[in-house]
């Protein structure tokens, strides 16, 4: 059974404005997030003295 590529119709669907624009902002969405991560563990580690 053959599935439709459907990653490939959305990339259709947009401009290359608006990919971009996606890529752009799952990308600091995904920084902004490692970073917390860093920033918790970093807060975690100094209040519990580990």
């Amino acid at each position: 059974m053959n599935l439709p590529n459907f990653r490939q119709i959305y990339r259709e669907s947009r401009t290359i404005e608006e990919e971009k624009s996606i890529k752009n902002n799952s990308f600091y969405k995904f920084c902004g997030f490692v970073t917390l991560c860093v920033i918790f563990v970093h807060l975690r580690n100094k209040n519990f003295n580990i």
